[in-house]
């Protein structure tokens, strides 16, 4: 199982409408693929972890790296490990939303972290604590 961490910086008119179209359009490609994977949004930055056969990711990554929506696309971490870490999840998204639904985003986010690498925990928990803050 390939994981790939990265993070980004939106282009300025990125909004919910806009964002859940491209949540909506990976959960269909990825399921399509066997990648599985998280999206986080903070109303500036992604943050988007990926997973699955290593060809597929990197073919993705090629594609998200030339997306006009975003910039500053960095990779934060590449790494191989035996199971999946978001086995459930064709893409969840936990983006800057207000009350029981931003907690409850949140939540699922520390209980993947819970299941992951040291490392990708720490990129993602550092993350969603400053969305949180």
């Amino acid at each position: 199982m390939f994981r790939l961490l990265y993070i980004s910086t939106a282009r300025a008119g990125m909004d919910m409408v806009t964002l859940q179209a491209i949540l909506h359009s990976a959960q269909i490609s990825n399921r399509a693929k066997g990648l599985t994977g998280l999206l986080i949004f903070d109303g500036n930055r992604f943050m988007q972890y990926l997973e699955g056969d290593e060809v597929v990711v990197r073919a993705l990554f090629a594609k998200i790296k030339n997306d006009p929506r975003h910039y500053a696309v960095v990779t934060l971490r590449e790494s191989y490990g035996d199971e999946r870490q978001c086995a459930d999840w064709d893409m969840a998204v936990l983006c800057g939303i207000n009350g029981a639904e931003f907690d409850r985003q949140v939540q699922r986010v520390t209980d993947l972290v819970d299941s992951c690498d040291v490392l990708t925990a720490a990129e993602l928990k550092g993350f969603v604590y400053k969305l949180v803050a």
